[in-house]
């Protein structure tokens, strides 16, 4: 059974996602996980169809969705609500099968 080999696709090596998955590429990886950052999906997307990446999983928005989704204010968590069904949507509109979400981040 053959098991994809990926890696965290980040700004940290300093150049621009497009030349990230190359070098991710040429590096032996099969695919790459990335953070949930709008702006820059559909050139992510079509790098990784180009390069023959798998694009296995966004890791959705969490750190100010925890904080609000399960508190009171009814209008915050619909917000957030809201963020986590873009992300999902948008998963569905780039290929990508898995949508990694937190739903609590420390004690509630």
């Amino acid at each position: 059974m053959f098991r994809p080999i990926c890696i965290n696709l980040r700004d940290d090596f300093k150049i621009f996602y497009p030349e990230t998955l190359k070098v991710i590429k040429k590096s032996g990886f099969d695919g790459f996980f990335a953070a949930y950052e709008k702006e820059f999906l559909e050139e992510i997307h079509k790098t990784a169809k180009s390069e023959n990446l798998k694009f296995s999983s966004i890791h959705g928005p969490c750190f100010s969705i925890c904080d609000v989704m399960w508190k009171e204010n009814k209008e915050k968590a619909l917000e957030a609500y809201k963020k986590l069904l873009e992300c999902l949507t948008d998963c569905a509109r780039y290929e990508v099968p898995i949508m990694v979400s937190h739903v609590y981040v420390g004690d509630y």
